[in-house]
């Protein structure tokens, strides 16, 4: 199943699932500017921007989730433990514990 959005909508979700660089803030000590945080529209909501999913199946028969986040292989969430297949292969159960 593919969905198509805009940056209004890919934006936020990427914040959802707390892609790279999503999880950076600025500390409440300083003022936002581009030199002080790379999460901004023109990289995380880009009108060109994709968020792809694609899910494999393992030797074993288990499900494996992998992420690309703007066609570059991304990791999920620092709270989301990867799979021994790989750095970027996730079991989905995995996943729905860590973003759910």
């Amino acid at each position: 199943m593919f969905r198509l959005a805009h940056g209004e909508t890919t934006m936020p979700f990427a914040a959802l699932i707390k892609a790279p660089g999503s999880e950076i803030q600025v500390p409440s000590s300083e003022t936002y500017s581009y030199g002080s945080n790379p999460w901004r529209g023109i990289v995380a909501g880009r009108m060109v921007g994709s968020i792809e999913w694609a899910v494999y199946q393992n030797a074993g028969g288990k499900g494996l989730v992998t992420m690309r986040y703007n066609e570059q292989p991304a990791k999920f969430s620092s709270t989301c433990r990867a799979s021994s297949e790989g750095e970027y292969f996730y079991e989905i159960e995995v996943l729905r514990r860590c973003l759910g």
